[in-house]
């Protein structure tokens, strides 16, 4: 069924795409038309794409709260095979972020994956995770983030520190 997909043209498909089949028997058909409107597990990140804008607190090396707007644009990349998060922010007297995440999923492993580039660090964070219920959870090495869709197109994104052994 692979080769017949391949063959097609159809390695790559978004739940809802419809397409009409000539020169195929009916059963191949029926079967590519049902795969046509199952949803890939990358799709369930939809939920994240578009532009946004955030207001968001952290502690300085004081230990006082920071305030700053966090902005950012997630777009499909890749043939929608991954997501790309770009963010940035500025804190005064500390200076300019910015952050690109690429989102995808490991169909071997069964799992999220997620890398995160800084303009600060030579290496990217690496994270892996689940949906649970509507929830995406990404962990990484002293890092975890929680994607909550907020059911009026929006969602909420927690980010705790491992310190300490506790998140």
């Amino acid at each position: 069924l692979a080769f017949v997909l391949w063959a097609f043209g159809l390695r790559h498909f978004q739940a809802g795409q419809a397409a009409i089949f000539t020169n195929l028997s009916p059963l191949v058909g029926v079967v590519v038309a049902a795969l046509l409107l199952q949803e890939s597990p990358v799709m369930k990140l939809s939920f994240l794409l578009g532009d946004w804008e955030s207001k968001e607190t952290t502690k300085g090396p004081d230990g006082k709260d920071l305030t700053f707007t966090l902005k950012g644009k997630n777009r499909w990349i890749l043939d929608s095979t991954t997501l790309r998060i770009e963010e940035s922010f500025e804190i005064p007297g500390v200076g300019k972020f910015e952050n690109l995440i690429l989102m995808t999923y490991d169909a071997r492993d069964k799992v999220y994956r997620a890398w995160w580039f800084t303009n600060r660090g030579a290496k990217p964070l690496e994270f892996s995770g689940k949906f649970t219920d509507a929830n995406l959870e990404l962990a990484g090495e002293r890092l975890r983030i929680n994607y909550k869709p907020t059911g009026d197109g929006t969602y909420d994104a927690t980010l705790e520190v491992l310190r300490e052994g506790k998140w």
